[in-house]
């Protein structure tokens, strides 16, 4: 019995407590299914006979790896292993560090401003987050990604006393609280 062609083997870590391995079998037949372990239990489903296509939920071991090995079976004879590595993290990104954070103004004329930046030092957030700026007093908005220490620096109009709101953001999408300062 060959061994399953996974859709995916590398996907993004998710929030979400259960995974959908999906895929085909190059040989298609009547009772061949598939069976997926190392999640919080094994799980398993049928393959469909005339194209060899699956679909198997998995429960996920929370707010970790889960190294997921995929065989086809047919009766009692098992594939080798195709592998999925699927990270659960439900767990979302501490607030920025405001005393790791700074927002500096430009020029504003008529209130509207003509430059500005919003920095963090390293540890401010979350390493590689992705990390938002809301310029909350001009309406203004921009993202950028935190380096693998945690620091950021995007641009982002601010006039003096513009209060700015930052948070970060996870490769699962967790949200973490926001953290406000004023431009000066």
């Amino acid at each position: 019995v060959p061994a399953p062609i996974l859709d995916e083997t590398n996907p993004p870590p998710t929030a979400t407590p259960m995974y959908t391995v999906t895929g085909s079998v190059a040989t298609p037949g009547p009772g061949i299914t598939i069976l997926v372990r190392g999640g919080a239990m094994d799980a398993s489903g049928p393959t469909d006979p005339s194209t060899g296509i699956f679909s198997v939920n998995v429960t996920l071991n929370a707010n970790a790896t889960n190294d997921l090995r995929v065989v086809s079976l047919e009766g009692a004879i098992e594939s080798a292993p195709a592998a999925v590595s699927v990270t659960h993290d439900d767990i979302a990104p501490a607030a920025p560090s405001a005393g790791a954070l700074s927002a500096s103004s430009s020029t504003c004329v008529a209130g509207v401003p003509t430059g500005g930046n919003v920095a963090g030092s390293m540890g401010a957030v979350e390493a590689r987050a992705t990390v938002r700026i809301d310029n909350v007093t001009g309406g203004r908005r921009a993202t950028t990604s935190a380096t693998d220490g945690g620091s950021f620096s995007v641009s982002i109009g601010t006039c003096r006393g513009d209060v700015i709101r930052i948070v970060a953001i996870d490769a699962a999408a967790n949200e973490g609280a926001a953290t406000e300062i004023t431009a000066s």
